[in-house]
């Protein structure tokens, strides 16, 4: 009886009803996120029409050419981008974000289960829906969990070096197609160029022209009006090409009717064996899906306005990849260009996205068989040309010039994209991010303040004087991985700088834990052997009031040595000291000190 009483003193009851309100109120939203959507108005279902129009132009060959790159057939590419996809709308955080099969994502597929499958056999498309589901899970317990801020400590740099290395290896993949000629599977990028350079003098010249056809159109269309759907007029542009030279009489490659029977709603095989092997790629590929779509969501929010939750968006993200697995499609993540294209047609909800998935299944239910003389160079071509816009070149070149720590996982994502399995490349991109960040924050920066000049003065009326204070900037955290950094970086400035006392200015003291205290005591006690103390000045007020709490508060002297960021604090200090010219010590302790 004593909590309950105790409770109801403190007003316990209170708090416990307002959490468990919290936490309804957010399961509700994380459940119906489309109560936040924007009041539907006739401007909005208009902007939402022609958006879902424009996304459906789109969507329609890039599904088929990315299930392609993936080794599923095609329908599995057009039913992601009609049911995963809106799935992952309706229950995201962003109303712009357009999810769906992806390059990336693409050519991560057959590295992953080339190994249990060979490509396109049904054992291979059951593997694909059961990574799917793990995808799901994982991208779902993240949710859950309200891990989100996770992937704030993961570079944006290891998605540009995957996604530049994934680029080339899909080029290289629809060389074949786009020459015509035939080249073994599952060669090594080296030895793939090798065998592809020694094969080009089999080149078959209706095909290239097919292909360099489709992709030329694609290109220009794309820079004439960029908001027309280029890819879609290349593949137009090389199946009307194909239908004059009659490509079929000529053994042009076509990729025949789709097999549009309807997606089977059931789980996939999921057993004990196969999830265990296919979890650590699971997880590289839950995780790069993630940075993706949430990094695409955030950089259309900017231009928006939108405040994005990360926690929402891997709830859509997962929910949409863990219900695809049930209903034939592969893995999908948030897309760029159609993103980008989506905001610009001006969608205003995620209702677009639904429109796009009606438009789809509408196109495939009026012409099933539009797909029955389309050329695989055509494919080839839009593929490679996907395949280069993948290439954030103006990116490269600003983190070469601007960061050495960005360069290296930026070029280590990108060589083990090209030399190893795709997978331990996302590993590769997200360890160095975690490690580099970590040495980042082990070593806090810690600067001496220069009072030689009034040392200097000093000497010359009393050459005994001996300075009674040093101090030292430090920005960072002092915790158990910075201490031996911080501990060893104040005995350097202590070596620098004479100084009997030591005056910390704390304002950039982002964390301080126990080891942290620990250190801060044992350098205390060393300098009051020497005759001096510890002074710490600054401190932000969450740490200075947890710290009063604590039995660390006495124990490093309380209100006579801890002081808060102010002028007057800084003179009892030099006072304490016997300190007469407190002024010029604190012109040089507070630049904007000569400002008063």
């Amino acid at each position: 009886m004593l909590f309950p009483l105790y409770s109801l003193q403190r007003g316990g009851m209170k708090r416990i009803y307002a959490a468990l309100e919290l936490v309804f109120w957010r399961f509700f939203m994380m459940l119906w996120p489309w109560m936040r959507w924007p009041r539907a108005t006739a401007a909005s279902l208009r902007g939402d029409f022609w958006a879902g129009l424009t996304g459906a132009t789109l969507v329609l060959p890039q599904g088929i050419a990315f299930a392609l790159i993936a080794g599923v057939p095609p329908r599995f590419g057009l039913y992601s981008a009609m049911i995963a996809a809106v799935i992952a709308a309706l229950f995201g955080s962003s109303w712009h974000l357009v999810s769906g099969p992806t390059v990336a994502l693409s050519v991560v597929l057959p590295t992953v289960l080339v190994p249990y499958a060979v490509v396109g056999s049904p054992d291979y498309i059951a593997l694909s829906l059961v990574l799917m589901f793990l995808v799901g899970a994982i991208q779902l317990a993240f949710s859950v969990f309200r891990l989100g801020a996770l992937v704030n400590f993961i570079s944006p740099t290891v998605v540009t070096g995957f996604t530049a290395g994934a680029g080339i290896l899909i080029i290289f993949s629809q060389l074949p197609d786009f020459f015509g000629v035939q080249l073994p599977r599952g060669l090594p990028l080296l030895d793939r160029a090798v065998a592809l350079a020694e094969a080009l003098m089999w080149t078959h010249w209706p095909t290239l022209a097919i292909a360099t056809t489709t992709l030329a159109v694609a290109v220009i269309t794309r820079r004439l009006r960029r908001r027309w759907p280029y890819m879609l007029i290349g593949m137009l542009a090389g199946s009307l090409l194909s239908l004059a030279m009659d490509g079929a009489a000529h053994n042009v490659a076509m990729l025949g009717a789709l097999d549009l029977q309807a997606p089977l709603l059931e789980l996939p095989p999921l057993h004990w064996q196969t999830l265990r092997q296919l979890l650590p790629a699971a997880v590289a590929v839950a995780l790069l899906g993630l940075i993706n779509a949430v990094s695409i969501a955030r950089a259309i929010a900017a231009r928006s306005g939108q405040r994005i939750d990360g926690n929402q968006e891997f709830f859509g993200q997962g929910l949409g990849n863990l219900i695809g697995s049930c209903c034939s499609c592969y893995v999908i993540s948030g897309s760029f260009n159609r993103s980008g294209v989506n905001y610009d047609s001006g969608a205003q909800t995620p209702l677009a996205q639904v429109i796009t998935a009606v438009l789809v299944a509408a196109a495939l239910i009026a012409a099933p068989g539009l797909t029955r003389h389309l050329p695989l160079p055509a494919m080839a071509g839009v593929i490679m040309l996907a395949a280069w816009n993948l290439f954030d070149i103006p990116r490269f070149k600003l983190t070469l010039r601007t960061s050495r720590n960005e360069t290296v996982i930026l070029l280590a994502t990108f060589l083990s994209t090209l030399l190893f399995s795709l997978d331990f490349a996302i590993y590769v991109g997200v360890i160095l991010s975690l490690v580099l960040y970590l040495q980042k924050i082990a070593h806090p920066m810690l600067s001496g303040v220069d009072f030689e000049p009034l040392h200097r003065k000093a000497r010359e009326t009393d050459p005994a004087f001996t300075p009674p204070l040093r101090a030292v900037r430090l920005d960072g955290s002092i915790f158990f991985g910075s201490m031996e950094h911080v501990r060893s970086r104040l005995a350097e400035l202590a070596a620098e700088r004479e100084g009997r006392s030591l005056l910390i200015l704390a304002e950039g003291l982002n964390r301080l834990d126990i080891a942290g205290l620990e250190m801060l005591l044992d350098e205390r006690k060393a300098l009051q052997k020497n005759g001096g103390d510890l002074y710490i000045i600054g401190m932000k007020p969450y740490l200075r009031r947890k710290l009063q709490h604590s039995p660390y508060w006495e124990m490093l002297g309380g209100d006579t040595h801890l002081f808060e960021s102010t002028y007057v604090a800084c003179r009892e200090i030099c006072l304490a000291l016997g300190i007469r010219n407190y002024r010029g010590y604190m012109k040089y302790l507070f630049r904007d000190y000569n400002k008063l």
